[in-house]
């Protein structure tokens, strides 16, 4: 029963420091999303700038989220696989969570309307929509980072 109580908890810290991690990775996918729309010229790829914005933000917060959970979530682990394997792996993972990300944003500028008598409603509706991309991502991207990419060497 210890060894029960024992796994879940470290489970559970494994959960919250992925979660950490991810909020990290959450303020990176955003800073360089919004940094992408405002260095592009207002719409200067039509319907896709904002998914390239997205895109970019993937990118770059995948990759340090991979290095955090390596070095801090899953530093423990004797992995069953080497760095490098590790990082395509994460990625290939990732690619589940971009592919919700994507759903979601393109869902959201779909249903949210474009034109409200608010400042800045066009940015602010396109900045929700990726974060709550992100959200929905994020279990996806925890189970397949828990059981395929820090996977622990059998004994």
């Amino acid at each position: 029963m210890a060894d029960l109580q024992t796994a879940a908890s470290q489970h559970k810290r494994q959960f919250i420091l992925f979660c950490i991690v991810g909020a990290t990775g959450v303020l990176v996918n955003m800073a360089v999303f919004a940094a992408v729309l405002w260095a592009l010229p207002k719409d200067a790829l039509g319907a896709a700038t904002t998914h390239v914005a997205a895109v970019a933000g993937w990118l770059v917060s995948v990759t340090t989220n991979f290095v955090l959970n390596d070095r801090l979530t899953f530093a423990d682990h004797d992995f069953h696989h080497a760095g490098l394997q590790r990082l395509w792996r994460y990625y290939f993972g990732a690619l589940s969570g971009l592919g919700l990300q994507l759903g979601i944003l393109t869902l959201a500028l779909h249903w949210l309307p474009e034109q409200l008598p608010l400042p800045m409603w066009n940015a602010l509706r396109k900045l929700a929509g990726n974060l709550l991309g992100i959200g929905v991502g994020t279990i996806a991207n925890y189970v397949v980072a828990r059981f395929w990419v820090f996977r622990k060497r059998a004994v």
